[in-house]
């Protein structure tokens, strides 16, 4: 099965190579403001990781804007599609189904630390012929030891098939900057607003207000990486003023967004 980015065949035919002898294998490949050509799965897991530029990761249940020091985990056989949303620089690894049972079994977003992205450009730079009783497996089994310490990170933004939040989700996606109150929205879900806050807890964990903020504030990593200003960015997103985006931003990412860059280590 073949996968396509702008028409030609890429890395995910990896994803189906479930040979055991081979725990792990990579890819390299340099892409622009592209996407996967629709949703898939493959049996093996996959550590999707760009060392330059932002992408956005899409579940059935999640949302994740991921940049440089970061990554995403998907387990085998599990429904995603990947967006390339600059120049990326992607360094992906499969795990071999064997080799993943003693990995995590859900999705995340993890902090990739100095040390594990060097050692995945290490790896990705061994290609897949590789012989596990020498060098070069000593290396792998070590990538596999971290990938079984990996942490999740906070930094994404769930969803739902609850028919009454999708409506509501639909709508802020379109508008990340759309200031309403959860009443108005409530009309829209043909629902109370008790009864929308409740589901909110209840199926994203998250409250209707900081679902919202956690929309705005990933959309504007994704505008920040496209180099629009912060004045605009904090009127599209509908904060008072740019020194209230600002200070939102600060808090969460611990810089202001004018220092912030997706190109360099540690903001969360």
């Amino acid at each position: 099965m073949t996968k396509y980015i702008d028409n030609q065949p890429i890395f995910v035919d990896l994803g189906f190579d479930t040979n055991p002898l081979k725990p792990i294998l990579s890819v390299s490949l340099d892409v622009s403001e592209t996407q996967c050509a629709d949703k898939h799965t493959h049996p093996r897991a996959q550590l999707i990781y760009s060392s330059k530029g932002t992408m956005k990761v899409v579940t059935q249940k999640s949302i994740w804007y991921v940049s440089p020091n970061q990554a995403i985990w998907v387990p085998g056989m599990n429904e995603h599609q990947v967006f390339f949303l600059n120049d990326n620089h992607i360094r992906n690894v499969f795990v071999s189904p064997q080799c993943a049972k003693a990995l995590p079994r859900q999705f995340f977003a993890l902090n990739v630390s100095p040390f594990m992205r060097e050692l995945i450009l290490k790896v990705v730079g061994i290609g897949n012929s590789y012989a596990m009783n020498g060098v070069e497996g000593r290396l792998i089994g070590v990538l596999i030891d971290e990938l079984g310490a990996m942490k999740p990170t906070k930094h994404f933004l769930p969803l739902s098939d609850d028919f009454h939040l999708q409506l509501v989700i639909n709508k802020l996606l379109k508008n990340p900057g759309d200031t309403r109150s959860i009443e108005y929205f409530a009309e829209i879900a043909c629902t109370s607003s008790r009864t929308l806050s409740r589901l909110f807890m209840k199926e994203l964990g998250l409250s209707f207000g900081n679902w919202r903020r956690q929309l705005r504030l990933l959309t504007a990593v994704e505008m920040l990486d496209k180099g629009i200003s912060v004045s605009q960015i904090s009127s599209e997103l509908g904060y008072n003023s740019p020194s209230a985006f600002i200070e939102m931003f600060r808090k969460e990412f611990g810089v202001p967004p004018g220092r912030y860059d997706s190109n360099v280590e540690s903001y969360t």
